[in-house]
């Protein structure tokens, strides 16, 4: 006996094998019954309690403030639209300026709605 089974590999990659199946299967079992039990409803259910509506103006004071601060993708360097935020809750993007629609399509940015 050298080691070596019906397969034509090793005991070892065998069990190589059976512990990455294995592994794999209990990875899909607690992702299954982290899903279920992180799933929350959905909020026209229930109301925002007083900790996820802090966290919330958080957030959108956060997005605000780097959309203003914004001119520049820093991925591609093409112009971006400017936002405009009207009251709380409203977002609006504004139309570029013909030169920086120029310097994008001279790049050849193309900025999707």
């Amino acid at each position: 006996d050298d080691g070596k089974i019906a397969g034509g590999g090793s005991k070892a990659s065998a069990a190589k094998e059976e512990r990455r199946e294995t592994v794999a299967t209990a990875a899909r079992a607690m992702d299954e019954v982290l899903d279920e039990k992180l799933a929350l409803p959905p909020l026209s259910n229930r109301p925002l309690v007083l900790h996820e509506r802090a966290a919330r103006r958080q957030i959108l004071k956060e997005f605000q403030q780097a959309c203003s601060k914004a001119v520049k993708c820093a991925n591609c360097s093409a112009f971006s639209p400017k936002i405009r935020h009207d009251q709380f809750n409203k977002v609006f993007r504004m139309p570029l300026s013909a030169r920086n629609k120029r310097s994008n399509m001279g790049e050849r940015v193309r900025i999707r709605s």
